[in-house]
């Protein structure tokens, strides 16, 4: 076999004819990277039934964090917990005083909004005592007690503070 002078490895033939084409009948099918899929679809593998539901086991744990047997309903599940809804009072209550309290330690140079951190102030007391005695006639029906007495104690200190500071600069400005 006599190999073309830019083929240095003596493989292209001599011949360009001589190379093969698709339509030659000697050539295999080229390879194709999919696998056959056959025309019968296959049949899926049987489905087995699932084994039927005994009874539960017996609750065996016992001692401190555990519940005993009867403590759950027959569904297997505790009770659900639902609390009573907060009282919308003492969240109000409870903001303006927190509002009252920060306000006034920043407003120390900016007089005239004094006035307004004591309004609020005193606003808060008066919310926070309203939902303190509604929680309390509802007996267990409306939350927020933790809520209405952090009110009227920032309600207080805030109207406290901005009374005190309102009466410094007052003083401060008649005697100067």
């Amino acid at each position: 076999m006599t190999t073309h002078p830019s083929d240095p490895g003596g493989y292209m033939p001599q011949d360009p004819d001589a190379v093969w084409r698709p339509d030659s009948s000697s050539a295999p099918p080229p390879a194709t990277p999919y696998p056959q899929v056959s025309a019968q679809p296959a049949s899926p593998a049987p489905v087995q039934p699932p084994a039927p539901a005994g009874p539960y086991p017996p609750h065996f744990a016992s001692g401190p964090g555990y519940l005993p047997n009867d403590a759950f309903p027959p569904g297997g599940y505790p009770a659900p917990f639902s609390r009573p809804p907060i009282l919308g009072l003492a969240t109000a209550g409870f903001v303006l005083g927190v509002c009252s309290t920060a306000l006034s330690i920043l407003f120390v140079c900016l007089w005239p909004l004094l006035s307004v951190t004591l309004i609020s102030g005193v606003i808060a007391i008066i919310l926070s005592a309203q939902a303190l005695r509604q929680i309390r006639a509802a007996q267990g029906a409306l939350d927020g007690h933790g809520l209405a007495v952090a009110g009227l104690v920032t309600g207080i200190i805030g109207t406290a503070l901005s009374a005190l500071l309102f009466a410094i600069l007052v003083i401060f400005r008649v005697f100067s």
